[in-house]
Order: structure tokens, then sequence, then C-alpha cells
């Protein structure tokens, strides 16, 4: 059992030691041939890159100055896509805050149109009772229909007024009292 144990001991020591007679002399006759081809001008770096980008396990982990140059170029579009993207985004907020004005607006022209068609239909109301109004002063008598014109309030008289003819409205204003029938026909006349 001892002599198996010594035997096992030269085997491993003979493994060590034919690793270093190998590898110990490669390795320094690698660098020396490094060292004599630099001396000679021969650009070792740039060879020993496309070498190893040939060699597959280590074509990743060896980058050459045209792959250096394709991420760099890689990083600064994506940096560029970045920035158009946060721009895209920013214009993008800038039309849902546009749009949300333009509702706005449009609720707003809504909201006024119908106020107008309100208006207007108003207005349209009052021109009718003004003229069934001014029917009802043009079967009247000028001394009935001064006193009662008189005491209406200056917008609605001057809307009767004008709504009857030249030569009723004159005999209603001659039976009016004379300051009172100067200050509807400068008002008719503004």
């Amino acid at each position: 059992m001892a002599r198996n144990s010594v035997g096992k001991e030269k085997n491993k020591a003979g493994v060590f030691q034919w690793f270093l007679v190998i590898v110990i002399p490669l390795l320094f006759a690698i660098v020396l041939a490094i060292i004599i081809l630099s001396v000679a001008g021969v650009d070792v770096k740039k060879h020993a890159e496309n070498y190893a980008n040939n060699v597959p396990f280590i074509s990743g982990i060896v980058t050459t100055n045209d792959e250096k140059i394709y991420e760099q170029q890689q990083e600064k579009l994506n940096d560029q896509l970045k920035e158009k993207n946060e721009e895209i985004r920013q214009l993008n907020g800038q039309i849902q805050a546009k749009d949300g004005t333009i509702d706005d607006l449009n609720a707003e022209v809504d909201q006024l149109n119908e106020e107008l068609t309100q208006q207007t239909q108003a207005n349209e109301d009052r021109d009718e009772l003004v003229q069934e109004i001014a029917t009802s002063f043009k079967e009247m008598d000028p001394e009935a229909a001064a006193p009662i014109i008189n005491s209406l309030d200056n917008e609605l008289s001057l809307l009767i007024l004008k709504s009857v003819s030249s030569q009723e409205r004159g005999q209603i204003l001659s039976e009016m009292a004379p300051e009172d029938a100067a200050q509807l026909t400068n008002n008719l006349l503004n």
C-alpha cells in the first residue's frame, strides 16, 4: 500500500514537471518572438487581433478597431434615438394639451352658438310682439296713443314709433309735449 501512494506522488510530480518543461519555454519563446517582430516593424497586435477574431470563443473576447468604431457609432445612434424618442414624447404631450385646448374652445363655441340662437329667438319674439303692439297703436287714435307711448320705456317707444308709418308717427308725436316729442325724435335719428 505504501508503494501505491509513492507511485501516485511520482505521477503527480511528473505531470507538473512536464507542464513546467513545456509551458514555460513556450511562453518564453512567444514573448521573445513578439519582441523580435515588434523591433522588426511588424504590427503584432494587429495581426494577433485579426487571428484571434477568426478563432471561435476567442473572437467574442477580442475586439478590433472596426468593431470598436461600430460600437461607438451604435452607442451614438442609440443616444440619438433616445433623444428623438424623448422629443416625440414631449411633442405628443404638447399635442394632447393643444387637443384639450381645442376641445375646450369648441365647447365654448357651441355654448356661444347656443346663446346666440337663444338671443336671436328672443329678439324675433320681441320683434313679433313689437309688431303686434305697433299694429294696435296704428288702429288707435293719435290722441290716445301719444300718452301711452310717452309712458313706455325709451327703447320700446322707439321700436313702436319705427314700426308705424311716417304719417302715423307724425300724428302721435304732434299729440305729445314738445320736449318729449323732441327727445324721441332725436333718439329716432340716432
